[in-house]
Protein backbone atom coordinates (compact mmCIF):
# COMPACT_ATOMS: atom_id res chain seq x y z
CA UNK A 1 0.00 0.00 0.00
CA UNK A 2 2.98 2.29 -0.19
CA UNK A 3 2.30 3.25 -3.80
CA UNK A 4 0.70 6.44 -5.04
CA UNK A 5 -2.34 4.82 -6.69
CA UNK A 6 -5.49 6.68 -5.74
CA UNK A 7 -8.67 4.81 -4.89
CA UNK A 8 -11.68 6.94 -4.01
CA UNK A 9 -13.08 4.22 -1.74
CA UNK A 10 -9.83 3.94 0.21
CA UNK A 11 -9.59 7.73 0.39
CA UNK A 12 -13.08 7.94 1.90
CA UNK A 13 -12.15 5.27 4.47
CA UNK A 14 -9.02 7.20 5.46
CA UNK A 15 -11.02 10.43 5.62
CA UNK A 16 -13.62 8.82 7.87
CA UNK A 17 -10.87 7.38 10.07
CA UNK A 18 -9.17 10.76 10.42
CA UNK A 19 -12.45 12.51 11.20
CA UNK A 20 -13.39 9.94 13.82
CA UNK A 21 -10.11 9.31 15.60
CA UNK A 22 -7.91 12.33 14.88
CA UNK A 23 -10.10 15.39 14.45
CA UNK A 24 -11.85 14.76 17.77
CA UNK A 25 -8.54 15.45 19.46
CA UNK A 26 -8.83 19.03 18.25
CA UNK A 27 -12.48 19.42 19.29
CA UNK A 28 -11.86 21.09 22.66
CA UNK A 29 -9.49 23.74 21.32
CA UNK A 30 -11.82 24.23 18.35
CA UNK A 31 -14.68 25.05 20.72
CA UNK A 32 -12.48 27.38 22.78
CA UNK A 33 -11.49 29.32 19.66
CA UNK A 34 -15.10 29.36 18.52
CA UNK A 35 -16.49 30.89 21.69
CA UNK A 36 -13.51 33.23 21.97
CA UNK A 37 -15.15 35.35 19.29
CA UNK A 38 -17.77 36.33 21.85
CA UNK A 39 -15.45 36.46 24.83
CA UNK A 40 -14.20 39.63 23.16
CA UNK A 41 -17.70 40.92 23.78
CA UNK A 42 -16.81 41.43 27.42
CA UNK A 43 -13.58 43.25 26.58
CA UNK A 44 -15.44 46.06 24.81
CA UNK A 45 -17.22 47.30 27.89
CA UNK A 46 -16.34 50.90 27.04
CA UNK A 47 -17.83 50.75 23.56
CA UNK A 48 -21.42 51.58 22.74
CA UNK A 49 -21.90 48.77 20.24
CA UNK A 50 -20.16 45.55 19.30
CA UNK A 51 -20.29 46.21 15.56
CA UNK A 52 -20.32 43.61 12.80
CA UNK A 53 -17.03 45.01 11.44
CA UNK A 54 -15.26 44.38 14.75
CA UNK A 55 -16.77 40.92 15.09
CA UNK A 56 -15.84 40.03 11.50
CA UNK A 57 -12.23 41.05 12.18
CA UNK A 58 -12.12 38.87 15.29
CA UNK A 59 -13.67 35.92 13.46
CA UNK A 60 -11.16 36.29 10.63
CA UNK A 61 -8.22 36.40 13.06
CA UNK A 62 -9.44 33.32 14.93
CA UNK A 63 -10.14 31.56 11.63
CA UNK A 64 -6.49 32.03 10.67
CA UNK A 65 -5.39 30.83 14.11
CA UNK A 66 -7.63 27.76 13.94
CA UNK A 67 -6.42 26.88 10.42
CA UNK A 68 -2.77 27.15 11.46
CA UNK A 69 -3.05 25.23 14.75
CA UNK A 70 -5.32 22.43 13.48
CA UNK A 71 -2.70 20.33 11.59
CA UNK A 72 -0.41 20.30 14.65
CA UNK A 73 -3.19 19.04 16.91
CA UNK A 74 -4.96 16.67 14.52
CA UNK A 75 -1.77 15.04 13.18
CA UNK A 76 0.41 15.30 16.25
CA UNK A 77 1.23 11.58 15.89
CA UNK A 78 3.81 12.51 13.26
CA UNK A 79 6.00 13.73 16.08
CA UNK A 80 6.35 10.32 17.74
CA UNK A 81 7.72 7.01 16.49
CA UNK A 82 4.66 5.13 17.71
CA UNK A 83 2.33 7.57 16.00
CA UNK A 84 4.25 7.34 12.75
CA UNK A 85 4.03 3.54 12.89
CA UNK A 86 0.27 3.77 13.37
CA UNK A 87 0.01 6.14 10.42
CA UNK A 88 2.13 3.88 8.21
CA UNK A 89 0.01 0.83 9.05
CA UNK A 90 -3.16 2.37 7.65
CA UNK A 91 -4.19 0.33 4.56
CA UNK A 92 -3.99 3.18 2.06
CA UNK A 93 -1.46 4.79 -0.25
CA UNK A 94 0.61 7.83 0.66
CA UNK A 95 -1.37 9.96 -1.75
CA UNK A 96 -4.69 8.94 -0.19
CA UNK A 97 -3.43 9.72 3.31
CA UNK A 98 -2.04 13.06 2.22
CA UNK A 99 -5.27 13.85 0.35
CA UNK A 100 -7.26 13.21 3.53
CA UNK A 101 -4.92 15.47 5.49
CA UNK A 102 -5.18 18.14 2.79
CA UNK A 103 -9.00 18.05 2.71
CA UNK A 104 -9.39 18.12 6.49
CA UNK A 105 -6.78 20.80 7.18
CA UNK A 106 -7.44 23.11 4.26
CA UNK A 107 -11.17 22.65 3.65
CA UNK A 108 -13.21 20.96 6.36
CA UNK A 109 -11.75 22.56 9.50
CA UNK A 110 -11.69 26.18 8.21
CA UNK A 111 -15.13 25.82 6.62
CA UNK A 112 -16.62 24.29 9.77
CA UNK A 113 -15.10 27.02 11.93
CA UNK A 114 -16.35 29.78 9.64
CA UNK A 115 -19.90 28.42 9.33
CA UNK A 116 -20.20 27.75 13.07
CA UNK A 117 -18.78 31.19 13.86
CA UNK A 118 -21.35 32.86 11.62
CA UNK A 119 -24.16 30.75 13.09
CA UNK A 120 -23.06 31.54 16.65
CA UNK A 121 -22.80 35.22 15.79
CA UNK A 122 -26.30 35.17 14.32
CA UNK A 123 -27.77 33.82 17.56
CA UNK A 124 -25.69 36.27 19.61
CA UNK A 125 -27.13 39.18 17.63
CA UNK A 126 -30.66 37.88 18.17
CA UNK A 127 -29.96 37.54 21.89
CA UNK A 128 -28.10 40.80 22.57
CA UNK A 129 -29.31 43.22 19.89
CA UNK A 130 -32.11 44.62 22.09
CA UNK A 131 -30.02 45.10 25.22
CA UNK A 132 -29.30 48.58 26.40
CA UNK A 133 -25.96 50.34 26.40
CA UNK A 134 -25.73 50.79 30.15
CA UNK A 135 -24.49 48.26 32.62
CA UNK A 136 -22.41 45.18 32.01
CA UNK A 137 -23.87 44.20 28.64
CA UNK A 138 -23.23 45.90 25.35
CA UNK A 139 -25.41 45.81 22.32
CA UNK A 140 -24.57 43.68 19.30
CA UNK A 141 -25.02 45.65 16.11
CA UNK A 142 -26.07 44.11 12.77
CA UNK A 143 -25.56 40.71 11.20
CA UNK A 144 -22.25 39.73 9.62
CA UNK A 145 -22.42 39.24 5.86
CA UNK A 146 -20.03 37.17 3.72
CA UNK A 147 -18.61 40.44 2.37
CA UNK A 148 -17.45 41.34 5.90
CA UNK A 149 -15.34 38.17 6.07
CA UNK A 150 -13.59 38.98 2.74
CA UNK A 151 -13.05 35.52 1.24
CA UNK A 152 -10.65 36.93 -1.37
CA UNK A 153 -8.27 37.64 1.52
CA UNK A 154 -9.02 34.61 3.68
CA UNK A 155 -8.57 31.87 1.08
CA UNK A 156 -4.97 32.70 0.03
CA UNK A 157 -3.93 33.31 3.65
CA UNK A 158 -5.41 30.00 4.82
CA UNK A 159 -3.82 28.18 1.88
CA UNK A 160 -0.41 29.52 2.90
CA UNK A 161 -0.90 28.99 6.65
CA UNK A 162 -2.01 25.39 6.24
CA UNK A 163 0.88 24.58 3.89
CA UNK A 164 3.32 25.95 6.46
CA UNK A 165 1.64 24.11 9.33
CA UNK A 166 1.56 20.74 7.55
CA UNK A 167 5.19 21.13 6.52
CA UNK A 168 6.30 22.16 10.01
CA UNK A 169 4.36 19.32 11.60
CA UNK A 170 6.08 16.63 9.53
CA UNK A 171 9.55 18.20 9.88
CA UNK A 172 9.80 19.11 13.56
CA UNK A 173 9.36 16.59 16.36
CA UNK A 174 9.62 18.84 19.41
CA UNK A 175 8.00 22.26 19.84
CA UNK A 176 6.76 21.99 16.26
CA UNK A 177 4.24 24.82 16.60
CA UNK A 178 6.73 27.31 18.07
CA UNK A 179 9.48 26.41 15.61
CA UNK A 180 7.09 26.68 12.68
CA UNK A 181 5.93 30.11 13.84
CA UNK A 182 9.55 31.27 13.91
CA UNK A 183 9.95 29.88 10.40
CA UNK A 184 6.83 31.76 9.31
CA UNK A 185 8.36 35.01 10.52
CA UNK A 186 11.60 34.25 8.70
CA UNK A 187 9.79 33.19 5.52
CA UNK A 188 7.59 36.30 5.62
CA UNK A 189 10.75 38.42 5.70
CA UNK A 190 12.36 36.45 2.86
CA UNK A 191 9.22 36.60 0.72
CA UNK A 192 8.84 40.34 1.29
CA UNK A 193 12.44 40.84 0.21
CA UNK A 194 11.85 38.64 -2.85
CA UNK A 195 8.77 40.64 -3.82
CA UNK A 196 10.71 43.87 -3.35
CA UNK A 197 13.49 42.65 -5.65
CA UNK A 198 11.02 41.48 -8.28
CA UNK A 199 9.13 44.77 -8.08
CA UNK A 200 12.32 46.83 -8.37
CA UNK A 201 13.33 44.80 -11.41
CA UNK A 202 9.96 45.24 -13.12
CA UNK A 203 9.65 48.95 -12.41
CA UNK A 204 13.26 49.87 -13.01
CA UNK A 205 13.23 53.11 -15.02
CA UNK A 206 9.42 52.91 -15.26
CA UNK A 207 8.03 56.42 -15.64
CA UNK A 208 5.10 55.58 -13.38
CA UNK A 209 7.53 55.48 -10.46
CA UNK A 210 8.42 59.09 -11.14
CA UNK A 211 4.91 60.30 -11.97
CA UNK A 212 3.52 58.88 -8.74
CA UNK A 213 1.00 56.40 -10.20
CA UNK A 214 1.24 54.39 -7.01
CA UNK A 215 -2.17 52.74 -7.29
CA UNK A 216 -1.08 50.88 -10.43
CA UNK A 217 2.21 49.89 -8.84
CA UNK A 218 0.42 48.73 -5.69
CA UNK A 219 -1.78 46.40 -7.75
CA UNK A 220 1.30 44.91 -9.40
CA UNK A 221 3.00 44.43 -6.03
CA UNK A 222 -0.11 42.76 -4.62
CA UNK A 223 -0.37 40.43 -7.61
CA UNK A 224 3.32 39.54 -7.39
CA UNK A 225 3.01 38.88 -3.65
CA UNK A 226 0.07 36.53 -4.18
CA UNK A 227 1.89 34.63 -6.93
CA UNK A 228 5.06 34.25 -4.83
CA UNK A 229 3.09 33.08 -1.77
CA UNK A 230 1.05 30.66 -3.88
CA UNK A 231 4.16 29.16 -5.47
CA UNK A 232 5.90 28.90 -2.12
CA UNK A 233 2.85 27.25 -0.53
CA UNK A 234 2.61 24.67 -3.32
CA UNK A 235 6.29 23.94 -2.77
CA UNK A 236 5.69 23.39 0.95
CA UNK A 237 2.82 21.00 0.22
CA UNK A 238 5.10 19.09 -2.17
CA UNK A 239 7.88 18.88 0.43
CA UNK A 240 5.42 17.72 3.08
CA UNK A 241 4.12 15.01 0.75
CA UNK A 242 7.69 13.92 -0.01
CA UNK A 243 8.48 13.77 3.71
CA UNK A 244 5.39 11.64 4.41
CA UNK A 245 6.24 9.38 1.50
CA UNK A 246 9.78 8.97 2.83
CA UNK A 247 8.34 8.21 6.26
CA UNK A 248 6.10 5.55 4.72
CA UNK A 249 8.89 3.62 3.00
CA UNK A 250 11.60 4.04 5.67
Amino acid sequence: MGNNIFSFDRFIKVLKYDLRFRVMGFALLFIVLLVSVHLFYFLFDGMSEFTEIVRAEIIRLLLFSCSFIAPFKIYREFRSSRGQASFIMLPASVFEKFASMFVISLMLVPLAFLLMSLALDYFAVLLFSNMGHDGFFLRYEGFISPADIDFSLCCPVIFTLVSTAIFGNVIFKKRALAKTMLCVIAMAYILSEAVTLITDFIFWNDERVYTGTWSVIHEYVQDISEIVCLAFSVLLYAFAYWRIKKMQIS
